[in-house]
């Protein structure tokens, strides 16, 4: 199961660091969803907010992904195009927090994992802690996917934000920050609810408790990650917003 929930996570960021490498003019979702049988009064209507998001600067990604993926499991034309519309606006108000984070020009991909963590329940707040703690934009992504899949596993928000913010602190890589969602699932299968995973998690250390199912042997005293803090010279740093 822990190894699904981290696989599942990568697999995600891929998918989102490709999107963002791809200029979102090119994503036709009117022909997309004509191509799979829609009509053409939602096609078209789902190209307007597209359309819209391109002007606002907005990735678009993930605003197919959702007009598909509705059509797919047969939604009401109405509530998809209001879905795919609440999401835009997701979209947006994910954009502004990681603007007030002191990001300039937020990647497609922060953006994407922002307006994720807050349809997950996150506040604007927890969204630019995480991107503050995470210190490079291309952490951010992942520690907002974290949080995010945190929450989805019935984490309180703000312990989740505290989990990741604090493994950022320290010194802990984005790729071991990837293991938190598998080392609650692993403590909750060991018997801990998930109130008792959460008081877990805002004493903090959440990475150095034992992972037996990763050694495959018995639980020792040694922590799994033990990681050395990022170098100040690092490319990518986030400037502090004055």
């Amino acid at each position: 199961m822990t190894n699904i929930v981290r696989a599942w996570l990568v697999a995600t960021l891929a998918a989102g660091a490709l999107s963002a490498q791809e200029p979102a003019a090119t994503s036709d979702v009117r022909g997309e969803l004509l191509a799979r049988g829609a009509p053409a009064e939602l096609a078209n209507q789902i190209q307007q907010i597209a359309a819209q998001a391109i002007r606002e600067g907005l990735p678009v990604e993930p605003l197919a992904n959702k007009a598909l993926e509705g059509w797919a499991k047969h939604a009401a034309s109405d509530r998809l195009v209001i879905a795919v519309g609440d999401l835009r606006h997701r979209l947006a108000a994910a954009r502004d927090a990681a603007l007030g984070a002191g990001l300039s020009n937020p990647a497609s991909s922060v953006v994407s994992a922002a307006a994720q963590a807050l349809a997950r329940g996150m506040t604007p707040d927890d969204v630019r802690t995480l991107i503050r703690s995470a210190g490079r934009t291309d952490a951010a992504a992942t520690g907002l996917m974290v949080a995010s899949s945190l929450a989805a596993q019935g984490i309180e928000r703000g312990a989740a934000t505290h989990a990741v913010g604090q493994a950022f602190k320290d010194g802990h890589t984005p790729n071991e920050v990837l293991e938190l969602p598998s080392v609650a699932a692993s403590m909750m299968a060991r018997g801990m609810t998930v109130a008792e995973v959460t008081t877990r998690m805002l004493a903090g250390n959440l990475l150095a408790i034992d992972r037996p199912e990763l050694t495959g042997r018995a639980a020792t005293t040694t922590p799994v990650m033990a990681a050395p803090p990022h170098s100040s010279d690092e490319s990518g740093t986030l400037k502090p917003k004055p």
